[in-house]
């Protein structure tokens, strides 16, 4: 036998009765099959903690461990440009699941705008002045779908009182931010503002690459039909807010 054979004795240099060794292949097929066993257990353990991890995630998992605590209600205020289709949408969201859970007693969840792009929308001259719009229509209607009833809901715009009372500022876009961060400053609340005024995407679940919940008033960019940039916004909403989020 020469020395390769002698070294690994299996291949097709080894004598005819060492390759079909039957003996041999059914101990290797039992050693396979018990460390796909193995590997099997480890696949599924990894997943179970991937979901966790995806579920203790969403607005409503961050804030209920501090409602508990707080001893009173915690004040969730979600903002948009026009408080027409993703502000109301977030707060409906976030009120069902609320109720779901048993939490409604902890919270209080509204929403608001920043002025539907009137300049200077935060001084009390202009505000009393801008138009209460209706939810988009639009959005009532995909949101209805989702058992979320927005009909008959009036725009509501930011006051002061609004900003200094919420613990959670809870804006879908970097515009928001800009605009909450003017009248913070016009009303002398930019020190004690900042940090509470958080991105709806910050909450997100792993795999979700957006950064912000797109306006769908204009149906979105290039060609793309509006009815499914507000099916997407509201999977954005569902997504950030906790729909399946385990409390803890």
């Amino acid at each position: 036998m020469d020395v390769v054979a002698q070294l690994w004795p299996i291949g097709p240099w080894a004598p005819k009765d060492q390759n079909m060794d039957k003996g041999y292949h059914e101990s290797r097929i039992k050693y396979h099959e018990e460390r796909l066993k193995y590997h099997e257990e480890r696949l599924r353990y990894h997943r179970s903690m991937v979901a966790k991890k995806e579920k203790n995630s969403g607005i409503e998992a961050s804030v209920t461990k501090e409602a508990l605590a707080a001893g009173r209600k915690v004040r969730i205020l979600f903002v948009d440009l026009s408080n027409t289709c993703r502000s109301p949408a977030a707060e409906q969201t976030m009120k069902t699941l609320l109720k779901n859970d048993g939490l409604s007693s902890y919270f209080e969840v509204s929403s608001c705008s920043t002025g539907s792009g009137t300049n200077n929308w935060f001084k009390p001259e202009v505000s009393s002045n801008i138009e209460v719009e209706a939810s988009d229509p639009r959005m009532v209607s995909h949101a209805s779908r989702r058992g979320l009833n927005l009909a008959g809901r009036q725009s509501k715009v930011m006051t002061k009182e609004d900003l200094q009372r919420a613990d959670l500022v809870v804006i879908m876009d970097n515009a928001n931010r800009v605009e909450v961060q003017a009248a913070a400053s016009y009303w002398g609340l930019r020190g004690s503002v900042d940090d509470k005024v958080k991105r709806l995407t910050e909450y997100c679940r792993s795999g979700t690459m957006t950064t912000d919940i797109p306006d769908p008033y204009y149906g979105g960019r290039g060609m793309q039909p509006s009815g499914q940039v507000f099916e997407k916004v509201l999977d954005l909403i569902e997504v950030q807010t906790g729909d399946d989020a385990e409390i803890y």
